[in-house]
């Protein structure tokens, strides 16, 4: 099944995709009710209670890429895949391993979040090992019913098929620790979360069991809630450690550097890598360049967006240090068929 959809995506022209035509026209909804079976049954089989760990046994030969914010942006993650297809073929022909962490938000906003979210499944189980797909925040019904992605389901095929979709949401991963024997990275979505009760001590993530898998994010644990929708702030009062995150609304926070500093020590994380936010120039550091935020769609909300993938490679002489590049998605067109 899921060849049958990479098919239908990966070879057809960049434009041939209409956002009312479904592979498989009127047997779509059982077609794509299966497909969703196949990557729930991969998810299920990881069985993730603590955030996900990911080992690099060997740096030098392994290239990581982090994708930001997708949000239905079809075309954008065309090239993205194409580009993936080619890299992954000169790696192993190179002797090197690849890994994919998708970010999160791959729906809502855009008429197109169906076909995107197809697209990714379909990639994700022709590298199952090799492509992680973690929640976002819009990955959750009350988000996702708000702003597009549950009404474009229900329109065009029927409540049940949206029940499917959110149980992918509810097994997909909420963090990922990319563990190597010199420089450790976490991947999220949001941002880190706040020890409310006792601030200064950091939560370790790799300790905790979280309770997440919910499509509502009402019943999901408090810690996962902030790694969903956290954001981290540079210019936080020096007599503060974090702050009401005003933009976002509800029980989310703003973190700054103390917090930051706290948790990647207890965590033994190097860097913190995620999405979230929106950026014209679809980066922003922060943190002493410790906490990378990237945004991988080009048009968000009638927004020009320089989006970005971020490709890190271990150095070769010092797996202590890695080497960053934040690749514009207008510069990975020519990988396109």
């Amino acid at each position: 099944m899921e060849q049958e959809f990479w098919d239908y995506y990966f070879n057809q022209k960049n434009r041939a995709i209409s956002f009312t035509r479904y592979y498989g026209d009127e047997t779509a909804p059982q077609k794509i009710s299966a497909l969703l079976e196949k990557i729930i049954q991969l998810y299920s089989k990881k069985n993730i209670k603590k955030p996900l760990l990911i080992d690099v046994y060997n740096p030098k030969d392994t290239i990581l890429y982090f994708i930001g914010d997708i949000h239905g942006a079809f075309f954008d993650l065309n090239i993205i895949i194409h580009y993936f297809e080619a890299m992954f073929r000169e790696a192993q022909q190179q002797g090197k391993r690849m890994k994919c962490v998708f970010l999160g938000d791959y729906v809502d906003r855009n008429e197109m979040d169906i076909h995107t979210l197809l697209y990714l499944i379909s990639f994700n189980l022709r590298h199952p090992k090799d492509v992680i797909l973690l929640r976002g925040n819009h990955e959750e019904q009350r988000v996702n019913t708000s702003y597009g992605f549950k009404k474009n389901v229900k329109s065009r095929f029927r409540t049940n098929l949206y029940l499917d979709f959110a149980r992918l949401f509810e097994l997909l991963p909420i963090a990922a620790f990319i563990d190597s024997d010199g420089f450790n990275i976490l991947a999220l979505h949001g941002g880190i979360p706040i020890n409310l009760e006792y601030p200064k001590q950091a939560i370790n993530l790799r300790k905790t069991d979280l309770q997440n898998k919910f499509a509502d994010i009402q019943l999901i644990d408090p810690i996962s809630q902030q790694i969903l929708w956290n954001d981290p702030i540079e210019n936080l009062s020096k007599n503060l450690l974090y702050g009401p995150n005003f933009e976002r609304g509800g029980s989310f926070y703003v973190f700054g550097p103390k917090i930051f500093s706290n948790f990647i020590k207890t965590n033994r994380v190097d860097m913190v890598i995620r999405g979230h936010q929106v950026f014209e120039q679809g980066f922003r550091y922060y943190f002493k360049n410790r906490f990378l935020s990237i945004f991988s769609a080009r048009d968000y909300v009638n927004t020009s967006i320089q989006a970005r993938v971020a490709r890190l490679t271990y150095d070769r002489k010092d797996p202590r240090d890695v080497n960053v590049e934040l690749l514009k998605i207008t510069h990975l067109r020519e990988y396109v068929k």
